[in-house]
């Protein structure tokens, strides 16, 4: 009997165990009366685009759901529906959230080209099958929240510089072409930059502008750092949408240094050498963009010159493009060596209070002069040789002598060097009825119309060169000519920098005559200065003959 009472007793407890564990699993499974049901939202707190979205941009779009309910949810799946003017249509299975669980789903949203700006809405419908407070199942349910975006507008703002180079420490007006190819309003810019000083306001008011309309922001500016300097508007405006809207705009500007740029265009002075005093002129351009203000020429002259006065030179303003001359007065030590020195000249100005300093270098020449003087012409020999001297501190290289005779170049009214004039000497003389031959010694009778025409009248030049003629020096330039007469004598040279220089001398010639036989056959004098021989000897002959006929006659009367 109590065999068969424990089996009673097992036997009741495995029922009891039994049921004991179909309460927990109830218990696990039905839920008590007191929990709330559940429900899927979205959270908007988490929610969020990865960029401001304008007409036809793209974007990602964060969409945090979350289950607030205190019950789970079974079968979700999220439905993202586009519209017109966003583009969606994302739908994703999730299945199985707990209460108080949250879930991120990704979708890529589009903006339409035609979009209206502003604020637009898309939708989130959550489907998912979830349970009421008591525990029952309520399958197929469907929550859709409306998710508010904004689509910008895009006004695309353009701003280009009128010129993008400026100068280091020179204030000058930076002015900004700006186009836009929406209308905005209240436009306002403000430009920020580490390398120029806005003098006035930053910031300036645009006001409304119209669509592919053309505005100006003009700003004062001072460059502070020469090269590359990159500045940046940034724009802040109302777009049709009402909303506030802001956009940076950047842009690069060319600072250069100081838009002052000195060229020497001339340095002027007469030959100088040593011992004597030189006037130089130094003409300075500003080919720059700036003005140069308070300018100062400073030569540093130094031995073998020493300023006759002083060896500043100030110059109130040299505006771009303007010119300007320094002179100075120096002089040449005595033992100077005669060479070409450098003299440096610098140069200090001002642009927009800072100073600066430019140096150029300044060349004299002290080579010193040539002075070729004639001291001595005979032309006695049947050659004409002429001597020159160079009195001057300078040597006259590459020396060429030309003797010119004949024809109008020796002077007007003169005959010129007969020596050279070969040919027919034709005068003709025209007296009362009739016409007489002369020769060629001139002179007309008294009275009457004369005229003379004079066919010898060819010019001759004769060529001499010497390499050089040395300062202190003097040389002999010979000439196969003979004859008397005014003669021209060109010398030529070269002189400071290679330059040929060219002196011209008049001078006399004084020889013997001698008769020669033209190529006609003819005889023609050479020289017709001096004492004419041929003259004499006529002369002589009709004396003799005179005498002898008068010694004739006195014999005649004594007998």
């Amino acid at each position: 009997m109590n065999k068969n009472r424990n089996k009673l007793n097992g036997t009741l407890l495995n029922v009891f165990v039994i049921f004991c564990c179909i309460g927990l699993v109830g218990a696990a499974t039905i839920p008590t009366s007191n929990t709330e049901p559940t429900s899927m939202v979205v959270d908007f707190t988490s929610t969020s685009l990865d960029s401001k979205l304008s007409r036809g941009d793209s974007g990602i779009l964060n969409l945090v759901i979350k289950n607030t309910g205190g019950m789970p949810a079974e079968k979700v799946e999220i439905w993202l529906p586009g519209t017109a003017s966003i583009h969606i249509d994302k739908r994703q299975y999730i299945g199985y959230m707990e209460a108080g669980s949250s879930k991120t789903i990704q979708a890529i949203i589009r903006i339409d080209d035609n979009a209206q700006t502003g604020l637009n809405v898309i939708q989130a419908r959550i489907n998912y099958d979830g349970f009421e407070s008591d525990g029952d199942r309520k399958n197929l349910q469907t929550a859709v929240w409306e998710i508010p975006v904004r689509i910008y507008s895009n006004p695309s703002f353009q701003l280009r510089p009128s010129k993008t180079t400026y100068y280091k420490d020179t204030t000058e007006d930076l002015i900004l072409e700006g186009t836009v190819k929406e209308k905005v309003k209240d436009i306002e810019a403000k430009i920020s930059s580490n390398c120029l000083t806005v003098i006035g306001s930053s910031q300036a008011y645009i006001g409304d502008v119209r669509e592919s309309k053309d505005f100006n922001i003009t700003y004062n500016i001072k460059p502070t750092t020469a090269g590359a300097c990159t500045s940046s508007v940034k724009l802040t405006y109302t777009d049709p949408s009402g909303g506030k809207s802001t956009e940076d705009v950047s842009f690069g500007l060319n600072i250069q240094e100081a838009g002052v740029d000195f060229k020497i265009t001339n340095v002027s002075y007469k030959p100088t050498g040593p011992g004597e005093t030189v006037e130089l002129a130094i003409n300075l351009k500003n080919i720059g963009e700036a003005d140069a203000q308070g300018t100062t020429l400073s030569l540093g002259a130094g031995d073998p010159f020493a300023p006759v006065d002083t060896l500043e030179r100030y110059i109130e303003t040299v505006g771009s493009g303007e010119e300007a001359i320094a002179k100075y007065r120096l002089s040449v030590s005595w033992d100077a060596v005669t060479q070409t020195y450098t003299i440096p000249l610098t140069i200090t100005y001002k642009v927009g209070g800072t100073t600066y300093t430019s140096k150029k270098d300044i060349g004299i020449d002290v080579s010193g002069k040539v002075i070729l003087s004639i001291i001595n012409v005979d032309s006695s020999t049947g050659t004409v040789r002429i001597d020159i001297a160079n009195m001057g501190t300078r040597t006259a290289n590459a020396v060429k002598a030309t003797l010119i005779v004949g024809g109008s170049d020796v002077g007007a009214g003169q005959q010129g060097f007969g020596g050279r004039l070969t040919g027919n000497f034709n005068y003709s003389e025209t007296t009362g009825g009739g016409r007489v031959a002369r020769d060629n010694t001139g002179g007309g009778p008294a009275g009457g119309n004369f005229s003379r025409t004079d066919n010898a009248t060819a010019i001759q030049t004769y060529v001499s060169y010497k390499s050089d003629i040395k300062s202190g020096k003097q040389t002999t330039f010979t000439f196969s000519a003979s004859g008397t007469g005014p003669a021209t004598l060109l010398i030529e040279y070269s002189g400071e920098n290679n330059q040929r220089i060219t002196q011209r001398e008049t001078i006399t010639l004084q020889g013997r005559s001698s008769l020669t036989t033209g190529r006609n056959g003819q005889t023609t004098i050479r020289g017709t200065g001096g004492i004419n021989y041929i003259e004499i000897g006529l002369y002589a002959i009709v004396a003799i003959v005179i005498l002898f006929i008068a010694y004739r006659l006195y014999k005649r009367r004594k007998k």
